[in-house]
């Protein structure tokens, strides 16, 4: 026989999960996931090409279009609708996902009408992270305020190995990666300037 009483939750199995529901929206809010197909800041002065072809961009622009109506959606219905054109736009290997959310639209549908869920325009970022942290915890069986209040008080230290840590890690990284780039680039065209004299 279990132990007695309420069980406590595997804060690992939700953070797994909050990884992939963040992954999840954010492809379709902003058509790439992190560390993944992001072109570099660009350097001043330095001509790139777009790494992006009039085909990608179509995609980018469908998965937006899918995302600001999840965003909009007013109803469970809606969000239904959604996710079956959303499940049609993915590979088969990805359909867990809209079938997933469609089975939890009312529990979506829920943590968009929650006062807490951002709604100013420019947080897309911060709605991601909000809604794949509620999913989680529909992954576990968990209400939605519980899984985000856990992961929002998760406590990170210097060695944290979550996810969220890892990346954080790995962005501080390439920024002074692209920020030395930069300062050799201005350290060049210097030298380049005091041999002409």
């Amino acid at each position: 026989m279990g132990r007695r009483g309420p069980h406590g939750t595997d804060i690992w199995k939700l953070l797994m999960w909050e990884q992939q529901w963040y992954r999840e929206f954010e492809r379709i809010a902003f058509g790439y996931v992190s560390g993944m197909t992001v072109p570099p800041p660009p350097i001043r002065g330095l001509k790139l090409k777009s790494p992006w072809t009039v085909k990608q961009l179509r995609v980018l622009q469908r998965r937006q279009n899918l995302w600001n109506a999840l965003i909009r959606a007013r109803t469970a219905r809606q969000v239904r609708v959604v996710c079956k054109r959303w499940g049609k736009l993915i590979p088969k290997d990805l359909a867990f996902f809209p079938q997933r959310l469609e089975e939890d639209a009312s529990d979506f549908f829920a943590m968009k009408k929650d006062k807490a869920f951002p709604r100013a325009r420019y947080s897309n970022e911060a709605r991601v992270t909000f809604l794949a942290r509620g999913m989680a915890g529909a992954m576990l069986g968990l209400r939605y305020t519980t899984s985000i209040g856990l992961l929002r008080k998760m406590k990170h230290g210097v060695k944290c190995e979550c996810w969220r840590c890892d990346r954080d890690r790995r962005e501080a990284e390439s920024e002074a990666h692209f920020q030395g780039a930069f300062l050799m680039e201005q350290e060049l065209k210097s030298l380049k300037k005091e041999k002409t004299r």
